[in-house]
């Protein structure tokens, strides 16, 4: 007779995979993805995806300290500077914020006590024409779906979810950079 110690690994597992093949949808969205970070509001990633420099695609790598985990103090500045710009515009929130460079759409998603963070390198003429708030909106799926897996993995982890609604209304700053 099994002592079941491994369910919750099993499981934890599972659920990591299908947030990766939740992750991949991204790139039908986003041309060439070269880094993405899932990380929580403590500092701890989830997951994590290439490599910050835009070369070759790494595998995932789970809860490892790599050069994307440089990342992290930034990543909260931008959560922070959306956030104080949707008070000052009088929205409750700023779920979502791209940056845009001459070749580059860098994307920051909230995602309940997480930011899903990733960069996406494109031709100058397409990053400048690329269309963010349609991107958003085909995002809706991917994010729902990787809210659920979310709480299940908090679940997992023993945490309390902190229910948080967010409708279906799309707040997003967009900023560009010459």
């Amino acid at each position: 007779m099994g002592c079941g110690c491994f369910r919750g690994v099993d499981k934890k597992r599972d659920l990591l995979m299908r947030i990766e093949a939740n992750v991949d949808n991204i790139e039908k969205i986003f041309n060439n993805v070269t880094f993405l970070i899932i990380v929580s509001e403590d500092g701890k990633i989830i997951i994590e995806r290439g490599n910050q420099r835009g070369n070759k695609k790494s595998e995932m790598k789970h809860s490892k300290e790599t050069a994307i985990s440089l990342l992290i103090g930034p990543l909260n500045l931008l959560l922070k500077a959306a956030l104080n710009f949707g008070a000052v515009a009088g929205v409750d929130s700023c779920e979502i914020m791209h940056i845009r460079g001459q070749n580059t759409i860098f994307s920051l998603y909230r995602v309940r006590r997480r930011v899903l963070a990733f960069q996406s390198m494109m031709p100058v003429v397409m990053a400048s024409q690329f269309n963010t708030t349609g991107a958003d909106h085909q995002m809706i799926p991917i994010m729902t779906t990787l809210r659920t897996l979310l709480d299940n993995f908090d679940e997992l982890e023993g945490k309390k979810l902190r229910l948080t609604h967010y409708g279906p209304s799309i707040h997003h700053l967009s900023v560009t950079i010459d």
